[in-house]
């Protein structure tokens, strides 16, 4: 048995009731209601074109330029507009995505495996290009200078987390560092959880704890004098 995505009835999954898509297949519609769908297009009346230009969408019944400033560009249909507007269109994609996720997800997975191995080259560079325009996307939210000595040049620049939550966060996204930063674009940058650091900064805070930079007048008088004893015995 086979059901029509359509009307939802069952049938016997035979040339009778449904026609034949190619390589063996079937029709995702049975032929009453693929002869519904053709008896309401060849109208005239829901689809087509008025004389002045207007087209009316069959979903939300407004009126708009038949232009593609209203519609999507569709090849297949007789006047190379989508029938929904921009907006229906939208909605109905985002609904269907939304009820078929988990078989979206595999098709994009197999698609970018079958990319991968045919263009690996090209892959390479799109990569490297979406990394330099999120890090630069990065370094504009931020602030773009070290929050501890105030250096400006891009290259020195990385992205530290407060409060050890660095860790936790990639961990959310298998360890990749590529995959926690988007999800900080995602959220609109958060200056409570990252800051900008350069090279510097951040390895004498991993290491030491703190930076020469961010130490006062007064810690740094105290370190001399302990050195200066420590020479002098």
């Amino acid at each position: 048995m086979k059901r029509c995505s359509k009307c939802g009835q069952e049938y016997p999954g035979t040339s009778e009731f449904f026609d034949n898509a190619g390589r063996g297949k079937l029709k995702a519609y049975c032929k009453e209601c693929r002869r519904r769908f053709h008896r309401i297009r060849s109208d005239g009346q829901r689809y087509s074109f008025s004389h002045d230009g207007v087209r009316t969408c069959p979903k939300c019944a407004r009126q708009f330029p038949a232009t593609t400033g209203f519609f999507f560009r569709c090849s297949r249909n007789r006047h190379g507009l989508t029938y929904l507007c921009k907006q229906c269109q939208r909605s109905y994609v985002k609904a269907w995505r939304l009820k078929h996720l988990d078989h979206e997800r595999e098709r994009e997975r197999r698609y970018a495996r079958e990319k991968q191995q045919k263009h690996p080259d090209l892959v390479r560079m799109l990569r490297r290009a979406d990394y330099r325009r999120l890090y630069d996307q990065m370094i504009v939210a931020y602030g773009g200078v070290c929050r501890c000595c105030g250096e400006s040049t891009k290259e020195f620049l990385t992205l530290q987390h407060k409060n050890g939550t660095g860790k936790p966060h990639r961990s959310r996204f298998n360890g990749r560092q590529l995959s926690a930063v988007r999800d900080l674009r995602r959220r609109g940058w958060p200056r409570e959880e990252c800051e900008l650091l350069c090279w510097n900064c951040h390895r004498a805070i991993d290491i030491h704890g703190s930076c020469p930079h961010g130490r006062t007048l007064l810690d740094l008088v105290r370190s001399s004098q302990t050195e200066i004893m420590m020479e002098l015995n």
